[in-house]
């Protein structure tokens, strides 16, 4: 999010799954991130969808009607890659490119960013580190010995092609 901050985007919108902790928690960090940097999440700049309208035809066109409505934006935040999927082929059907027109942001940093075009810049989470902590604290929990009840861990951006500068293309 910095990022597009950085580089001058006052409009972002952003797509979220609201019956999923991980979207909620990746809307709250997202909102977090632009209010330290100044700049608010406008209400009408987001968009909550439930997990299982990320497959459906008729979530693409709400997703359209919801893009259409925006006075103006300049860049999205998609909580997941189906999200990021779709809101790619509104935007193409829309007639604007990606990152020309519109730069895009994903989460996850699933290896399929890596094989789209452009590829997605994206917020990469230590999956690796989370699942052995998972298991490390099973295991403690098992035995009843403490765990934390909550961890955090660190991330960071991974940027690649749907955030190029327009100089840079």
């Amino acid at each position: 999010i910095g990022l597009l901050i950085e580089r001058g985007h006052r409009h972002i919108a952003g797509i979220f799954v609201y019956d999923n902790y991980q979207s909620i928690e990746k809307f709250q960090g997202t909102a977090a991130a632009m209010q330290k940097r100044g700049v608010e999440f406008q209400d009408d700049y987001i968009k909550w969808c439930v997990s299982n309208e990320a497959h459906d035809q008729r979530f693409a066109r709400s997703i359209d009607r919801f893009l259409k409505g925006l006075p103006k934006y300049t860049a999205i935040v998609c909580c997941n890659y189906m999200i990021y999927r779709l809101v790619r082929r509104v935007l193409e059907e829309q007639g604007k490119r990606v990152p020309e027109d519109i730069q895009l942001i994903g989460f996850d940093d699933v290896m399929i960013s890596t094989v789209t075009t452009p590829q997605i810049t994206t917020i990469h989470q230590p999956v690796e580190e989370m699942a052995e902590l998972c298991v490390e604290y099973i295991t403690k929990s098992l035995k009843n010995e403490p765990v934390p009840q909550k961890i955090v861990l660190p991330v960071r951006l991974v940027q690649r092609g749907t955030t190029v500068l327009k100089t840079e293309i």
